[in-house]
Protein backbone atom coordinates (compact mmCIF):
# COMPACT_ATOMS: atom_id res chain seq x y z
CA UNK A 1 0.00 0.00 0.00
CA UNK A 2 1.28 3.19 -0.85
CA UNK A 3 -0.83 6.33 0.31
CA UNK A 4 -1.87 7.20 3.83
CA UNK A 5 -6.32 6.79 4.32
CA UNK A 6 -6.64 4.41 1.72
CA UNK A 7 -9.59 2.06 1.46
CA UNK A 8 -8.60 -1.63 2.85
CA UNK A 9 -7.77 -4.38 0.25
CA UNK A 10 -9.33 -7.46 -0.62
CA UNK A 11 -8.85 -10.30 0.68
CA UNK A 12 -6.89 -12.64 -1.85
CA UNK A 13 -4.37 -11.61 -4.24
CA UNK A 14 -2.14 -7.92 -4.46
CA UNK A 15 -4.20 -5.09 -4.02
CA UNK A 16 -2.02 -1.61 -5.12
CA UNK A 17 -3.89 1.79 -4.08
CA UNK A 18 -1.01 5.06 -5.04
CA UNK A 19 -1.77 8.14 -4.84
CA UNK A 20 1.58 10.55 -5.81
CA UNK A 21 2.16 13.35 -7.43
CA UNK A 22 3.51 12.06 -10.76
CA UNK A 23 3.34 8.44 -11.81
CA UNK A 24 4.88 6.74 -14.96
CA UNK A 25 2.78 3.15 -15.41
CA UNK A 26 5.33 2.68 -18.10
CA UNK A 27 8.24 2.75 -16.07
CA UNK A 28 6.25 0.46 -13.47
CA UNK A 29 5.67 -2.25 -15.59
CA UNK A 30 9.20 -2.40 -16.82
CA UNK A 31 10.21 -2.51 -13.21
CA UNK A 32 7.72 -5.22 -12.72
CA UNK A 33 8.98 -7.16 -15.54
CA UNK A 34 12.88 -7.33 -14.23
CA UNK A 35 10.90 -9.33 -11.02
CA UNK A 36 9.60 -11.71 -13.37
CA UNK A 37 11.28 -15.02 -13.67
CA UNK A 38 10.41 -15.57 -16.91
CA UNK A 39 11.13 -12.03 -17.71
CA UNK A 40 7.51 -11.43 -19.26
CA UNK A 41 4.64 -10.66 -17.23
CA UNK A 42 2.60 -9.67 -20.35
CA UNK A 43 2.08 -13.46 -20.68
CA UNK A 44 -0.79 -12.75 -17.84
CA UNK A 45 -0.86 -12.62 -13.62
CA UNK A 46 -0.27 -15.61 -11.96
CA UNK A 47 1.57 -17.32 -15.00
CA UNK A 48 4.70 -19.72 -13.74
CA UNK A 49 7.30 -18.00 -12.03
CA UNK A 50 6.01 -14.83 -11.46
CA UNK A 51 7.15 -13.20 -7.92
CA UNK A 52 4.41 -11.37 -6.98
CA UNK A 53 0.93 -12.57 -6.77
CA UNK A 54 -1.74 -12.50 -9.11
CA UNK A 55 -2.89 -8.69 -8.93
CA UNK A 56 -6.85 -7.88 -7.92
CA UNK A 57 -7.08 -4.54 -7.38
CA UNK A 58 -5.10 -1.07 -8.33
CA UNK A 59 -6.59 2.45 -7.46
CA UNK A 60 -4.50 5.36 -8.80
CA UNK A 61 -4.56 9.03 -8.20
CA UNK A 62 -2.02 11.64 -9.71
CA UNK A 63 -1.64 14.77 -10.74
CA UNK A 64 -0.17 13.59 -14.01
CA UNK A 65 0.17 10.03 -14.95
CA UNK A 66 2.00 8.20 -18.18
CA UNK A 67 0.02 5.31 -19.23
CA UNK A 68 0.83 3.01 -22.58
CA UNK A 69 2.56 6.45 -23.27
CA UNK A 70 -0.10 8.93 -22.67
CA UNK A 71 -0.26 11.58 -20.63
CA UNK A 72 -3.10 11.92 -18.12
CA UNK A 73 -3.58 15.36 -15.76
CA UNK A 74 -5.36 14.64 -12.80
CA UNK A 75 -5.85 11.57 -13.20
CA UNK A 76 -7.95 8.58 -11.31
CA UNK A 77 -7.42 5.13 -12.25
CA UNK A 78 -9.18 1.61 -10.92
CA UNK A 79 -8.52 -1.48 -12.16
CA UNK A 80 -10.57 -4.25 -10.88
CA UNK A 81 -10.53 -8.13 -11.16
CA UNK A 82 -13.57 -10.25 -10.26
CA UNK A 83 -11.74 -13.32 -9.41
CA UNK A 84 -14.62 -15.81 -10.13
CA UNK A 85 -15.96 -14.46 -13.71
CA UNK A 86 -12.87 -13.83 -14.78
CA UNK A 87 -13.52 -10.33 -15.38
CA UNK A 88 -11.49 -7.16 -15.55
CA UNK A 89 -12.70 -3.31 -15.17
CA UNK A 90 -10.80 -0.19 -15.81
CA UNK A 91 -11.88 2.47 -15.44
CA UNK A 92 -9.98 6.13 -16.02
CA UNK A 93 -10.88 9.85 -15.40
CA UNK A 94 -8.46 12.66 -16.78
CA UNK A 95 -8.13 15.67 -18.23
CA UNK A 96 -7.52 13.97 -21.45
CA UNK A 97 -9.03 10.46 -21.08
CA UNK A 98 -12.63 9.39 -19.63
CA UNK A 99 -13.72 6.06 -19.52
CA UNK A 100 -14.16 2.11 -19.30
CA UNK A 101 -12.06 -0.81 -20.49
CA UNK A 102 -13.58 -4.83 -20.15
CA UNK A 103 -12.40 -7.97 -20.94
CA UNK A 104 -12.29 -11.37 -19.71
CA UNK A 105 -9.14 -13.66 -18.74
CA UNK A 106 -8.75 -17.27 -18.37
CA UNK A 107 -4.94 -18.55 -17.04
CA UNK A 108 -3.20 -15.25 -18.13
CA UNK A 109 -5.29 -15.16 -21.57
CA UNK A 110 -7.87 -12.91 -22.73
CA UNK A 111 -10.68 -14.82 -23.29
CA UNK A 112 -13.52 -13.33 -26.08
CA UNK A 113 -14.13 -9.02 -26.84
CA UNK A 114 -12.32 -6.42 -25.08
CA UNK A 115 -14.98 -3.80 -25.35
CA UNK A 116 -13.84 -0.27 -24.66
CA UNK A 117 -16.29 3.28 -24.36
CA UNK A 118 -14.57 6.49 -23.71
CA UNK A 119 -16.46 10.01 -23.27
CA UNK A 120 -13.79 11.38 -24.55
CA UNK A 121 -10.14 9.74 -25.88
CA UNK A 122 -6.65 11.53 -26.27
CA UNK A 123 -4.07 10.45 -28.17
CA UNK A 124 -1.58 12.64 -28.53
CA UNK A 125 0.52 15.44 -26.17
CA UNK A 126 -1.94 18.47 -26.43
CA UNK A 127 0.69 22.07 -26.88
CA UNK A 128 -1.93 23.27 -24.50
CA UNK A 129 -1.19 21.18 -21.38
CA UNK A 130 2.19 22.32 -21.69
CA UNK A 131 5.82 20.51 -20.95
CA UNK A 132 5.25 17.48 -19.26
CA UNK A 133 6.74 17.18 -15.65
CA UNK A 134 7.62 13.10 -16.36
CA UNK A 135 11.12 13.04 -17.35
CA UNK A 136 11.13 10.83 -21.14
CA UNK A 137 11.40 7.30 -21.17
CA UNK A 138 14.30 7.89 -23.98
CA UNK A 139 13.65 5.42 -26.17
CA UNK A 140 10.74 7.25 -28.30
CA UNK A 141 9.22 3.83 -28.26
CA UNK A 142 6.07 2.67 -26.47
CA UNK A 143 6.43 -0.62 -25.07
CA UNK A 144 3.39 -2.54 -26.75
CA UNK A 145 3.58 -6.55 -26.77
CA UNK A 146 4.10 -7.42 -30.26
CA UNK A 147 1.10 -10.51 -30.49
CA UNK A 148 -1.16 -8.60 -28.74
CA UNK A 149 -2.72 -11.42 -27.39
CA UNK A 150 -7.19 -10.58 -27.24
CA UNK A 151 -9.21 -11.98 -29.89
CA UNK A 152 -11.19 -8.88 -30.77
CA UNK A 153 -11.90 -5.38 -29.71
CA UNK A 154 -14.79 -2.67 -29.78
CA UNK A 155 -13.87 0.95 -29.06
CA UNK A 156 -16.45 3.72 -28.97
CA UNK A 157 -15.72 7.61 -27.83
CA UNK A 158 -17.51 10.17 -28.27
CA UNK A 159 -14.58 12.14 -28.89
CA UNK A 160 -11.52 11.60 -30.09
CA UNK A 161 -8.67 13.89 -29.50
CA UNK A 162 -5.55 13.77 -31.77
CA UNK A 163 -2.49 16.05 -29.96
CA UNK A 164 -5.16 18.39 -28.67
CA UNK A 165 -7.30 18.41 -32.54
CA UNK A 166 -10.74 17.09 -32.34
CA UNK A 167 -11.67 14.92 -34.67
CA UNK A 168 -15.24 13.87 -33.79
CA UNK A 169 -16.73 10.74 -32.65
CA UNK A 170 -14.88 7.65 -32.88
CA UNK A 171 -16.24 3.92 -33.49
CA UNK A 172 -13.88 0.59 -34.82
CA UNK A 173 -14.10 -2.98 -34.68
CA UNK A 174 -11.11 -4.97 -34.71
CA UNK A 175 -10.52 -8.56 -34.79
CA UNK A 176 -7.50 -11.00 -34.54
CA UNK A 177 -5.97 -12.64 -37.43
CA UNK A 178 -3.58 -15.37 -36.11
CA UNK A 179 -2.65 -17.23 -39.36
CA UNK A 180 -2.37 -14.06 -41.11
CA UNK A 181 0.09 -12.86 -38.05
CA UNK A 182 -2.22 -9.52 -37.88
CA UNK A 183 -4.97 -7.70 -36.80
CA UNK A 184 -8.12 -7.12 -38.76
CA UNK A 185 -9.55 -3.67 -38.40
CA UNK A 186 -12.87 -4.75 -39.93
CA UNK A 187 -14.64 -1.32 -39.68
CA UNK A 188 -13.79 2.70 -38.36
CA UNK A 189 -16.04 5.59 -38.53
CA UNK A 190 -14.76 8.93 -37.55
CA UNK A 191 -16.21 12.15 -37.41
CA UNK A 192 -19.57 14.58 -36.78
CA UNK A 193 -22.09 16.30 -38.73
CA UNK A 194 -19.53 18.28 -40.59
CA UNK A 195 -17.20 15.15 -41.87
CA UNK A 196 -17.53 11.81 -41.76
CA UNK A 197 -14.48 9.08 -42.37
CA UNK A 198 -15.11 5.64 -42.78
CA UNK A 199 -12.37 2.96 -43.66
CA UNK A 200 -11.09 -0.69 -42.81
CA UNK A 201 -7.17 -1.73 -42.65
CA UNK A 202 -4.96 -4.00 -40.62
CA UNK A 203 -1.70 -3.98 -38.25
CA UNK A 204 0.87 -6.47 -39.03
CA UNK A 205 2.27 -7.39 -35.30
CA UNK A 206 6.16 -8.47 -36.08
CA UNK A 207 8.27 -8.40 -38.90
CA UNK A 208 9.99 -6.01 -41.00
CA UNK A 209 6.49 -5.02 -42.59
CA UNK A 210 4.64 -4.22 -38.98
CA UNK A 211 2.56 -1.40 -38.34
CA UNK A 212 -0.72 -0.16 -39.28
CA UNK A 213 -2.22 0.10 -42.99
CA UNK A 214 -5.66 2.16 -43.50
CA UNK A 215 -7.49 2.35 -46.18
CA UNK A 216 -10.60 5.02 -45.99
CA UNK A 217 -13.31 7.60 -47.85
CA UNK A 218 -14.25 10.71 -46.21
CA UNK A 219 -17.20 12.67 -47.03
CA UNK A 220 -17.52 16.67 -46.07
CA UNK A 221 -19.99 18.31 -46.09
CA UNK A 222 -18.34 21.67 -44.50
CA UNK A 223 -14.73 21.72 -44.08
CA UNK A 224 -14.46 25.25 -42.79
CA UNK A 225 -16.84 23.66 -39.86
CA UNK A 226 -15.11 21.02 -39.32
CA UNK A 227 -11.77 22.59 -39.14
CA UNK A 228 -13.32 25.11 -36.61
CA UNK A 229 -14.26 22.58 -34.56
CA UNK A 230 -10.97 20.57 -34.59
CA UNK A 231 -9.31 23.81 -33.58
CA UNK A 232 -8.45 25.52 -36.38
CA UNK A 233 -10.16 28.02 -36.37
CA UNK A 234 -10.96 30.67 -39.57
CA UNK A 235 -8.85 28.62 -42.14
CA UNK A 236 -11.42 27.84 -44.50
CA UNK A 237 -14.98 29.22 -44.89
CA UNK A 238 -17.20 26.64 -46.52
CA UNK A 239 -15.31 23.52 -48.96
CA UNK A 240 -17.56 20.33 -49.62
CA UNK A 241 -14.85 17.41 -50.25
CA UNK A 242 -14.59 14.01 -51.20
CA UNK A 243 -11.13 12.16 -50.17
CA UNK A 244 -9.97 8.79 -51.18
CA UNK A 245 -6.60 7.20 -49.90
CA UNK A 246 -4.53 4.72 -48.63
CA UNK A 247 -2.36 4.68 -45.90
CA UNK A 248 1.01 2.64 -44.06
CA UNK A 249 2.65 3.30 -41.07
CA UNK A 250 4.91 1.57 -40.32
CA UNK A 251 6.36 0.56 -36.77
CA UNK A 252 2.83 2.41 -35.83
CA UNK A 253 2.15 2.59 -32.99
CA UNK A 254 5.29 1.78 -31.16
CA UNK A 255 6.72 4.78 -32.91
CA UNK A 256 5.16 8.16 -34.49
CA UNK A 257 7.91 8.35 -36.96
CA UNK A 258 6.94 10.72 -40.32
CA UNK A 259 9.59 9.13 -42.23
CA UNK A 260 7.63 5.69 -42.14
CA UNK A 261 4.29 7.17 -42.76
CA UNK A 262 3.78 6.58 -47.08
CA UNK A 263 0.38 6.42 -49.21
CA UNK A 264 -1.44 8.17 -51.41
CA UNK A 265 -4.28 10.62 -51.32
CA UNK A 266 -7.00 11.90 -53.91
CA UNK A 267 -8.39 14.86 -53.47
CA UNK A 268 -11.95 16.63 -54.48
CA UNK A 269 -12.92 19.88 -52.93
CA UNK A 270 -15.52 22.42 -54.30
CA UNK A 271 -16.85 26.14 -53.41
CA UNK A 272 -14.53 27.57 -50.61
CA UNK A 273 -12.98 30.20 -49.40
CA UNK A 274 -9.42 30.43 -47.47
CA UNK A 275 -10.21 32.79 -44.88
CA UNK A 276 -7.50 33.52 -42.73
CA UNK A 277 -4.62 35.39 -45.35
CA UNK A 278 -1.21 34.78 -44.28
CA UNK A 279 -1.68 31.06 -42.70
CA UNK A 280 -0.19 27.76 -43.66
CA UNK A 281 -2.61 26.46 -45.80
CA UNK A 282 -2.89 29.87 -48.11
CA UNK A 283 0.10 31.30 -48.20
CA UNK A 284 1.37 29.70 -50.77
CA UNK A 285 -1.68 30.24 -52.95
CA UNK A 286 -2.01 34.24 -51.94
CA UNK A 287 1.56 34.23 -52.68
CA UNK A 288 1.70 32.70 -56.27
CA UNK A 289 -1.81 35.45 -56.54
CA UNK A 290 -0.03 38.37 -55.08
CA UNK A 291 3.06 37.59 -57.76
CA UNK A 292 0.77 36.98 -60.47
CA UNK A 293 -0.84 40.06 -59.79
CA UNK A 294 2.26 42.12 -60.36
CA UNK A 295 3.40 40.64 -63.27
CA UNK A 296 -0.11 40.76 -64.77
CA UNK A 297 -2.05 43.85 -63.50
CA UNK A 298 -1.20 45.57 -67.01
CA UNK A 299 -3.45 43.19 -69.00
CA UNK A 300 -6.95 42.98 -66.43
CA UNK A 301 -6.90 45.63 -63.67
CA UNK A 302 -9.81 43.08 -62.13
CA UNK A 303 -6.74 40.87 -60.74
CA UNK A 304 -5.54 43.53 -58.11
CA UNK A 305 -8.99 41.57 -55.68
CA UNK A 306 -7.17 38.68 -55.74
CA UNK A 307 -6.80 37.57 -52.64
CA UNK A 308 -9.10 40.51 -51.28
CA UNK A 309 -11.45 38.98 -48.70
CA UNK A 310 -9.48 35.68 -47.85
CA UNK A 311 -8.80 33.51 -50.94
CA UNK A 312 -11.93 32.03 -52.76
CA UNK A 313 -12.00 28.69 -54.90
CA UNK A 314 -14.32 26.84 -57.24
CA UNK A 315 -12.66 23.93 -57.71
CA UNK A 316 -9.38 22.18 -55.82
CA UNK A 317 -8.25 18.83 -57.21
CA UNK A 318 -5.27 16.76 -57.03
CA UNK A 319 -3.47 13.47 -56.10
CA UNK A 320 -0.66 13.65 -53.52
CA UNK A 321 1.66 10.38 -53.06
CA UNK A 322 3.67 10.30 -49.65
CA UNK A 323 7.10 8.25 -49.23
CA UNK A 324 9.80 8.21 -46.58
CA UNK A 325 8.73 11.52 -45.36
CA UNK A 326 8.09 13.52 -48.96
CA UNK A 327 4.83 14.13 -50.22
CA UNK A 328 4.62 14.33 -54.41
CA UNK A 329 1.72 16.54 -55.51
CA UNK A 330 0.65 15.84 -59.04
CA UNK A 331 -2.36 16.85 -61.39
CA UNK A 332 -2.94 19.58 -58.24
CA UNK A 333 -5.03 22.62 -59.68
CA UNK A 334 -7.20 25.06 -57.70
CA UNK A 335 -9.98 26.80 -60.49
CA UNK A 336 -10.81 30.15 -59.27
CA UNK A 337 -13.10 32.56 -60.77
CA UNK A 338 -10.52 34.51 -62.09
CA UNK A 339 -7.85 31.83 -63.26
CA UNK A 340 -6.28 28.33 -62.67
CA UNK A 341 -3.01 27.61 -60.60
CA UNK A 342 -1.36 24.03 -61.19
CA UNK A 343 0.89 23.00 -58.62
CA UNK A 344 3.34 19.80 -59.07
CA UNK A 345 6.58 18.71 -56.99
CA UNK A 346 7.38 17.49 -53.77
CA UNK A 347 7.32 19.28 -50.03
CA UNK A 348 9.05 17.15 -47.24
CA UNK A 349 6.68 16.93 -44.31
CA UNK A 350 9.85 16.45 -42.06
CA UNK A 351 12.08 19.58 -42.16
CA UNK A 352 8.49 21.13 -43.67
CA UNK A 353 10.59 22.60 -47.42
CA UNK A 354 9.36 22.73 -50.92
CA UNK A 355 10.72 21.96 -54.13
CA UNK A 356 7.88 22.77 -56.40
CA UNK A 357 6.63 24.56 -60.06
CA UNK A 358 3.44 26.11 -60.49
CA UNK A 359 1.79 28.01 -63.25
CA UNK A 360 -1.02 30.65 -63.19
CA UNK A 361 -3.73 30.96 -66.27
CA UNK A 362 -6.00 33.92 -65.55
CA UNK A 363 -9.17 34.39 -67.09
CA UNK A 364 -8.86 37.43 -68.75
CA UNK A 365 -10.78 36.76 -72.46
CA UNK A 366 -12.25 33.87 -74.17
CA UNK A 367 -8.89 31.91 -75.23
CA UNK A 368 -7.91 32.03 -71.34
CA UNK A 369 -11.72 31.03 -69.96
CA UNK A 370 -11.34 28.24 -72.88
CA UNK A 371 -7.85 27.31 -71.39
CA UNK A 372 -9.15 27.34 -68.06
CA UNK A 373 -12.18 25.35 -68.50
CA UNK A 374 -10.37 22.91 -69.96
CA UNK A 375 -7.81 22.32 -67.54
CA UNK A 376 -11.24 21.78 -65.37
CA UNK A 377 -12.44 18.65 -66.80
CA UNK A 378 -9.15 17.02 -67.93
CA UNK A 379 -8.41 14.26 -65.00
CA UNK A 380 -5.04 14.41 -65.68
CA UNK A 381 -2.56 17.11 -66.57
CA UNK A 382 0.86 17.92 -65.36
CA UNK A 383 2.40 21.32 -65.58
CA UNK A 384 5.05 19.65 -68.11
CA UNK A 385 2.26 18.37 -70.09
CA UNK A 386 -0.07 21.65 -70.09
CA UNK A 387 2.89 24.07 -71.34
CA UNK A 388 4.15 21.67 -74.33
CA UNK A 389 0.69 20.38 -75.09
CA UNK A 390 -1.54 23.20 -73.99
CA UNK A 391 -0.12 26.28 -73.79
CA UNK A 392 2.75 26.86 -75.82
CA UNK A 393 0.47 25.86 -78.92
CA UNK A 394 -0.96 29.40 -78.19
CA UNK A 395 1.02 32.44 -78.52
CA UNK A 396 -1.97 34.75 -76.82
CA UNK A 397 -2.08 32.18 -73.82
CA UNK A 398 1.73 31.80 -73.50
CA UNK A 399 2.02 35.59 -73.45
CA UNK A 400 -0.81 35.59 -70.66
CA UNK A 401 0.22 32.44 -68.04
CA UNK A 402 3.34 32.61 -65.56
CA UNK A 403 5.05 30.21 -64.13
CA UNK A 404 7.15 29.93 -60.74
CA UNK A 405 9.68 27.71 -59.30
CA UNK A 406 8.62 27.43 -55.44
CA UNK A 407 11.30 26.77 -52.76
CA UNK A 408 11.56 27.41 -49.23
CA UNK A 409 9.51 26.85 -46.55
CA UNK A 410 6.10 25.96 -45.23
CA UNK A 411 6.34 29.09 -43.31
CA UNK A 412 8.51 31.08 -46.01
CA UNK A 413 7.88 29.72 -49.36
CA UNK A 414 9.52 31.26 -52.34
CA UNK A 415 8.34 32.42 -54.87
CA UNK A 416 10.51 33.13 -58.13
CA UNK A 417 9.19 33.42 -61.98
CA UNK A 418 10.66 31.31 -64.73
CA UNK A 419 11.49 33.58 -67.71
CA UNK A 420 9.15 32.54 -70.93
CA UNK A 421 12.33 31.60 -72.94
CA UNK A 422 13.37 29.03 -69.97
CA UNK A 423 9.96 27.62 -69.63
CA UNK A 424 9.65 26.71 -73.24
CA UNK A 425 12.86 24.92 -73.12
CA UNK A 426 11.87 23.45 -69.13
CA UNK A 427 8.63 22.19 -71.10
CA UNK A 428 9.22 19.15 -72.59
CA UNK A 429 10.18 16.59 -70.29
CA UNK A 430 11.79 18.14 -67.38
CA UNK A 431 9.56 18.13 -64.51
CA UNK A 432 9.62 17.68 -60.92
CA UNK A 433 9.17 13.69 -60.08
CA UNK A 434 7.78 11.86 -57.32
CA UNK A 435 9.96 11.01 -54.11
CA UNK A 436 12.64 8.78 -54.17
CA UNK A 437 10.83 4.87 -53.57
CA UNK A 438 8.03 5.76 -56.32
Amino acid sequence: MIGLSRAAPPPDGLAIDIAYPLMDMDAWNDIVAEFSVDGDVRKGAGSAGTVFPELTMLNLQADEARVLGMRMDHAVLRLLRDPEAGQWSMNVRSDQTTGTLKWRQTEGKVVGRVSGRFARLGLGDDPADGPSLLPENGTGEISFDDELDMPAITLEADELRIYGHSAGALSLEGVKDVAAGNWRLESLFLGNGHAKVRGTGSRRLRGRQRGLSLKANAEVADLGAWLDGAGFADVMEGGQSVLKGGFEWRDFPWTHRKDRLGGSLDVQLDKGRFSKLGSRSAKLLELLSLQSVARLSSLDKGLTGLTQEGFPFDQLRGSVELSKGVAHARDYKVIRPVGTILLEGNSNIIDESLDMQAVIVPNLDVSGATIAAGIAINPVIGVGAFLSQWLFKNPLARAMTVRYRVTGTWDDPVVTEIKSEEAAVASGTKGAGPPAGH
